[in-house]
């Protein structure tokens, strides 16, 4: 007998890629790639993008670590897909959950890669949309150019006097004036 590996909906072709082989077992290992491997990363609410990052979505995944500039955050991959959210390998709940870990498919040099930024920094993930599988150019952001795209704020120029807390009082006695300065109350 054959095993289902994901969902298949009402009038959908049956595809090979959709069951097992003849006898085989439903498991993450028959779904990964064969020239990829899977690999787990640990995730929290905000990391894991608030839960909404589901089996078959791509990420991408940024690492932010301490470098000798200061700290800075970088795109590691790129386009990565998803294969399980904790231990759920079919997106079939709609509702967002919370997750601890997050399993990707990645060839053997991203896997590594995963494997040496988690002891070296936090990783985050961006949920891509499913039409956009775009590989851009990337920049490391740092504290230095954290804010370098937007315009610098300054003070506008007053023509206004300066508020001084002493009122000028021109005190006349007889044929002599002099001017006196007095708190203003």
């Amino acid at each position: 007998p054959r095993k289902v590996l994901q969902p298949i909906e009402p009038n959908e072709p049956l595809l090979v890629s959709n069951v097992t082989d003849p006898g085989g077992r439903a498991t993450l290992s028959a779904i990964v790639e064969p020239e990829n491997r899977a690999v787990t990363i640990s995730v929290n609410e905000v990391l894991g993008v608030a839960g909404f990052v589901k089996p078959d979505d791509r990420v991408d995944v940024i690492l932010t670590r301490e470098a000798p500039s200061g700290p800075e955050s970088r795109t590691l991959l790129q386009n990565i897909k998803v294969l399980a959210a904790d231990q759920q390998v079919t997106n079939e709940n709609e509702v967002p959950e919370i997750v601890t870990t997050v399993t990707l498919s990645a060839d053997p040099v991203q896997a590594k890669k995963l494997v040496l930024a988690s002891t070296i920094g936090t990783m985050a993930l961006m949920l891509r949309s499913n039409k956009d599988d775009d590989v851009v150019d990337d920049k490391a952001v740092t504290l230095g150019n954290l804010f370098a795209d937007q315009p610098v704020v300054t003070k506008a120029a007053s023509n206004a006097p300066a508020y001084n807390p002493f009122a000028t009082v021109r005190v006349h006695r007889g044929l002599t004036s002099t001017t006196e300065s007095v708190r203003k109350e």
